[in-house]
């Protein structure tokens, strides 16, 4: 029970100080995020690839 009780201890305080701190900008990050997961299922497929294009940069434009 004491070994339960200390691991629980230990385990936690790794998980605390091993994730970052969520700022201002992480949560904005995430806030836009899932804005985009519950708009992306309503864009058709022109507007998803000019989004990707503008996130993830034009692969076609890459290769020359």
């Amino acid at each position: 029970m004491i070994g339960s009780l200390i691991g629980g201890l230990l385990g936690s305080a790794i998980i605390h100080y091993s994730f970052p701190k969520i700022d201002q900008q992480m949560l904005a990050q995430l806030r836009s995020g899932e804005a985009m997961q519950a708009i992306w299922s309503k864009l058709d497929q022109k507007e998803k690839d000019k989004l990707v294009s503008l996130y993830m940069g034009n692969p076609q434009k890459d290769k020359k």
